[in-house]
C-alpha cells in the first residue's frame, strides 16, 4: 500500500490575497475536509502527466512521475477557489498515484473538485521541447473533474483525460545535412508554435483538439546552415483528437532558405542600444548571416529630444561604436550624418532614453523630426523601434520614481508608450520587444536578476537574451539552438532554453507578458512560521508575508559581488549543495519594522551591498545569523542599500535533495501592513 502524504492547503489569513474572498455568512458555512485522492489504473486510456508511457497498439500507458504535482481547485455556489499546487505520491509502476489535502468545502449543497496536471499549465506553451518519444512534458495538460452532492466520506476518485492532442511530424527531404535546431509551425491549421528539436523524424508536440481536413500548415526548419520553409494541405477527414497521436509528413524538397545572407544595422542610442549589440554579431553569424555590418551612434542616456537636435545641427558629439568583423570599434565626436550616409543601410533603429521610455509626452515632436531626417538621408532603410525594458524592482535610478519605483508599472507604461506613439507613425517595420523579452525572462528561475546595477542588463545573460531578441527580429529566423554563446559566459541547458523561450514568446507576443515554463518553485508559507511569529507576539493580520523566490544549490558571496552562484549559472562549485538564496532586496522591500523568522536548526547569511556592483571586503561581509527572530531597522541595513539571504542547515552541511527541499519553508519575512 502506497505512504499517503498529507498536503495542507487551506490558505491562512496572511495569504488572503491570493484565494477568492468570501463573505463571513459563506465562510460560517464552509467545513475542513480531508480528503483523499487517488488516480486508478482502470480504465486505462492513454492519459499521461508528464511523458507519453510504454505503448501498448494504438494507446501509451499511464506515467506518473515522483515529483509531479497537480493544481486543486473547488467551484461552489461561494465561486471559484484559486487553484493550489499538490505533491502527488505514486505507485511504482507509474501507472497509478494518490495525493491526500485538506480542503476547504461547502457544507451544503453541491461543488465540483477540479485537478489539472503539470500544476500551474492551463496553455499550451508556445514554445515546445519534446522528449524522443512524446511531446514536451510541459504540453501533455490533463484534466479531471468530479461533482459531489455532499462532502467526501471515503477516497475521491479521479478520471484524468487529455485536453490537448499530439502530432508526430516527420520531415523528408530536407535540402540541408545540417543538424535540426527547431521547426515552426504555422498556418490556418494549427496555433502558431515553435518546435525545439534535433530531429526530423517522429517529432512530437501538443495542439488544441481541430479538424484540420483541406487546411494547409506552414513548417518552418531552422538548421545549422539556415532555414526553409514549406507548407502542406491535410486531406479531408484528417483531425487532431484530444488524447490521440496524429501522424503525418511533409516533404521539404524545394523548401525555401530564408536566412538573409547579410545583415547591416545602425542603432541611434545609448548605453541600452549598447548592451543589446553587444553579442549581436556572434549570434547573427551563428545563425548563417554571413555578412554582418553593426553601427551604434551612442551618447550615454540619451534621449529622443538630444538626437533630434544633435542630428538636425549634424553636432560631431556621437561616439561611433562598429563591427564588421566580430570586434567593435570606436570612434569619438562623430557626426551623426556620416554615420548615415556611410553605407545603404538595411535597418535604422531609434530608442528613447530609459527614464523616458514610458512618458509618453517625451516623445513628441522629437521622435517625428528624427524620423523626419533619417528618411531623407536613407529613403530606403527599414526603420525598427528598440523597446527597452524596466528596471529592476529594487533599482535605486533616480527616474524609477516616475513609475512609483514599480517595475509592472514601467513596463506597461513602455507599452503604452510604444502603442500610442510608436506604431501611429506608420514608420516603423517593426519594434524589437527587448523589454518583452526582458520581462518574460524575470518569470523565469533566472527572475529578477539580470542587470548590473539595477537597470543596464547584465554581462552575461541580460546582454545575451537582448542581442538573441534583435537576431530574432532581424533574420526572421528562430534562435532556439543557436550555437554562439558570449565568451568568458557558460550557460547551462535549462538556462539557455529560458533564454530562448523568453524571445520566441517576444516575438509572437511582443506587447504582452508571457509567463515562461521555467518558472521558479512556488514559496509556500508554512504554518510553522506563523506559529513562531504569533509566539513572539506579533499579530499575523498587521503583517503582509514577503513573496520569495528561492534557488535552491545556490548563494551569494559579496566578496565577488552580486552575482549568484548557482548550477543555472554555469557554476559547478562543490558547496553549492549546501545552501538556497533568496532575491536580492532592496531597502524599500523590507522596510524598518519588518521581522525576519527562522526556523530552529537553520541558519541564513544576510549578505549587503551598497550597490548592486559593489564587493565588499572580507571584514564585511555580514556573518550567519541562527536567531529565530531577527526585527529589521536602521542598524540592521546599516550602510547597505541592498540584502539578500544565503539559506543553509546550521553549521552548513551538504544537504540530500530532500534536506534542499526544506531550505524552503525554513525562513520567511513578514513587512508590516500599511
Amino acid at each position: 500500500m502506497l505512504k499517503k502524504v498529507f498536503f495542507a492547503i487551506a490558505v491562512a489569513s496572511l495569504l488572503s490575497a491570493a484565494c477568492r474572498k468570501e463573505s463571513a455568512s459563506q465562510q460560517s458555512s464552509s467545513t475542513e475536509v480531508q480528503v483523499s485522492f487517488t488516480a486508478p489504473a482502470e480504465p486505462v486510456d492513454p492519459e499521461t502527466k508528464s511523458q507519453f508511457g510504454p505503448k501498448s497498439g494504438s494507446s501509451y500507458s499511464v506515467q506518473w512521475e515522483e515529483g509531479d504535482k497537480v493544481s486543486l481547485s473547488v467551484t461552489s455556489d461561494a465561486g471559484t477557489t484559486e487553484p493550489v499546487s499538490v505533491r502527488i505520491n505514486p505507485a511504482p509502476d507509474g501507472t497509478t498515484m494518490m495525493f491526500d489535502a485538506t480542503l476547504t468545502l461547502p457544507s451544503t449543497g453541491s461543488f465540483t473538485i477540479t485537478a489539472t496536471a503539470p500544476a500551474g499549465v492551463t496553455a499550451i506553451p508556445a514554445l515546445q521541447i519534446p522528449l524522443s518519444a512524446s511531446p514536451d512534458p510541459a504540453a501533455i495538460f490533463v484534466k479531471a473533474e468530479t461533482t459531489l452532492d455532499a462532502l467526501p466520506t471515503g477516497d475521491v476518485s479521479l478520471q484524468f483525460k487529455h485536453v490537448n492532442a499530439y502530432g508526430k511530424l516527420t520531415l523528408n527531404n530536407l535540402p540541408t545535412t545540417k543538424a535540426v535546431q527547431s521547426v515552426e509551425l504555422s498556418g490556418d491549421a494549427i496555433a502558431p508554435l515553435m518546435i525545439q528539436t534535433t530531429s526530423a523524424q517522429n517529432v512530437f508536440f501538443a495542439t488544441k483538439p481541430v479538424d484540420v481536413g483541406g487546411k494547409t500548415l506552414k513548417v518552418k526548419v531552422v538548421t545549422a546552415g539556415g532555414a526553409y520553409e514549406a507548407s502542406t494541405t491535410f486531406p479531408s477527414g484528417k483531425a487532431f483528437q484530444a488524447g490521440k497521436v496524429a501522424s503525418f509528413s511533409v516533404d521539404m524538397a524545394g523548401a525555401m532558405a530564408v536566412t538573409p545572407k547579410s545583415v547591416s544595422i545602425l542603432a541611434i542610442g545609448n548605453s541600452f542600444s549598447w548592451d543589446a549589440m553587444e553579442y549581436l554579431y556572434g549570434i547573427l553569424k551563428a545563425a548563417g548571416v554571413e555578412t554582418v555590418v553593426l553601427g551604434n551612434l551612442y551618447i550615454g542616456g540619451c534621449t529622443l529630444q538630444t538626437h533630434a537636435g544633435h542630428f538636425a545641427n549634424n553636432a560631431s558629439e556621437y561616439q561611433y561604436r562598429k563591427n564588421t568583423s566580430g570586434t567593435w570599434t570606436s570612434t569619438n565626436s562623430f557626426k551623426p550624418l556620416s554615420a548615415l550616409e556611410e553605407r545603404e543601410w538595411d535597418y535604422i533603429t531609434m530608442q528613447q532614453a530609459s527614464g523616458s521610455s514610458g512618458i509618453a509626452s517625451t516623445y513628441d515632436p522629437y521622435l517625428a523630426q528624427l524620423i523626419s531626417i533619417v528618411k531623407e538621408k536613407r529613403p530606403n532603410a527599414k526603420l525598427l523601434w528598440h523597446m527597452t525594458w524596466a528596471y529592476q524592482q529594487n533599482s535605486t535610478h533616480s527616474e524609477f520614481p516616475k513609475y512609483n519605483s514599480d517595475q509592472m508599472t514601467m513596463y506597461n507604461a513602455i507599452v503604452s508608450a510604444v502603442q500610442t506613439r510608436v506604431l501611429p507613425t506608420g514608420q516603423f517595420l517593426d519594434v524589437i520587444p527587448c523589454g518583452t523579452a526582458v520581462q518574460n525572462l524575470r518569470t523565469s528561475f533566472i527572475g529578477d536578476t539580470i542587470t548590473r546595477d539595477g537597470y543596464h542588463m547584465s554581462y552575461d545573460k541580460g546582454r545575451f537574451v537582448t542581442g538573441l531578441m534583435w537576431a530574432r527580429l532581424l533574420t526572421g529566423s528562430s534562435i532556439v539552438g543557436n550555437t554562439y554563446r558570449p565568451s568568458g559566459y557558460s550557460y547551462t541547458d535549462e538556462v539557455m532554453a529560458a533564454l530562448w523561450e523568453s524571445v520566441e514568446n517576444a516575438f509572437r507576443t511582443p506587447l504582452a507578458v508571457t509567463q515562461s515554463q521555467y518558472a521558479p518553485k512556488p514559496y509556500v508559507l508554512p504554518d510553522e512560521l506563523v506559529t513562531l511569529f504569533r509566539n513572539a507576539g506579533y499579530d499575523p493580520g498587521q503583517y503582509n508575508a514577503l513573496p520569495l523566490t528561492i534557488e535552491q544549490k545556490a548563494y551569494y558571496n559579496s566578496t565577488g559581488g552580486s552575482t549568484l552562484t548557482c548550477a543555472a549559472n554555469g557554476s559547478t562549485a562543490s558547496n553549492l549543495v549546501q545552501f538556497a538564496a533568496t532575491q536580492i532586496f532592496g531597502k524599500g522591500q523590507i522596510p524598518n519594522g519588518s521581522v525576519i523568522v527562522l526556523k530552529e536548526g537553520f541558519q541564513y547569511r544576510p549578505e549587503g551591498w551598497k550597490t548592486l556592483s559593489t564587493k565588499n571586503a572580507g571584514s564585511a561581509r555580514p556573518g550567519n545569523v541562527t536567531t529565530s527572530i531577527v526585527t529589521v531597522d536602521d542598524s540592521w541595513w546599516a550602510a547597505w542599500n541592498f540584502r539578500a539571504f544565503n539559506l543553509a542547515k546550521s553549521g552548513n552541511p551538504p544537504l540530500t535533495d530532500a534536506e534542499q527541499d526544506e531550505l524552503l519553508t525554513c525562513f520567511a519575512i513578514f513587512v508590516p501592513k500599511k
